[in-house]
């Protein structure tokens, strides 16, 4: 098992990179929240995240399952406490070939028990 939130967001990362989709929910504590990103979006019109590992499933299952290509470069993290914040670029291949480059700020927290108690991402989805 991951020992800080950094190998938890690197864990993260690396699960979704290799298409595990039951490894990355492992990483996760039973009442996780996943706020993909911040806030209201298409996905999450009332901006409320995913609680649970039956939400955070259905998040994987209808918004990362089906990326035909997920890469990432890690390239800043700090980490403080049980908290890391983790700035990654993505260069990602969506399921209709559209590829698209972004950065975002993820926030990992480790919870007592080891796993991710919460996992906020900070993005617009795509590079102005």
């Amino acid at each position: 098992m991951a020992q800080t939130a950094t190998d938890l967001a690197r864990a993260s990362l690396e699960a979704v990179k290799a298409g595990k989709r039951d490894e990355w929910l492992d990483l996760f504590d039973e009442h996780s929240l996943v706020e993909d990103p911040v806030g209201p979006s298409p996905a999450d019109p009332e901006g409320k995240g995913y609680r649970g590992r039956d939400e955070i499933a259905a998040f994987y299952d209808s918004g990362i399952g089906d990326i035909k290509d997920f890469n990432y470069e890690i390239t800043r993290v700090c980490r403080c406490g049980d908290e890391a914040a983790v700035l990654v670029h993505f260069h990602i291949t969506l399921p209709d070939g559209q590829v698209t480059d972004f950065d975002a700020m993820n926030i990992y927290v480790q919870g007592a028990n080891g796993k991710l108690a919460a996992l906020r991402s900070f993005h617009h989805g795509a590079t102005d």
